[in-house]
């Protein structure tokens, strides 16, 4: 199925908002708006943090030895140096 050319369901087309390096850095220097850049509106919330909602994974020196062979926790393998040697 063919569309007519701008039909409904295409967006409008976007003007020309090409503009080279040099004028970029004018625009910005001088504080003036860059074309075809949408512009936000962000503000700070000053308000309290949210806690996390996941759960923090294990460092690798924390991981328990299993059966992937990991190191596991040394202070639950040795309990005294003489017992490394």
């Amino acid at each position: 199925k063919v569309r007519p050319k701008n039909s409904p369901a295409d967006p409008p087309p976007a003007p020309d908002t090409s503009v080279s390096f040099s004028e970029m850095l004018h625009l910005i220097q001088t504080g003036q708006d860059i074309p075809g850049l949408q512009k936000l509106n962000i503000s700070a919330t000053n308000g309290s943090p949210t806690p996390s909602q996941m759960t923090q994974k294990p460092k690798p020196w924390e991981a328990k030895a299993g059966p992937s062979g990991g190191a596991g926790n040394l202070n639950e393998r040795f309990s005294t140096l003489e017992d490394i040697q």
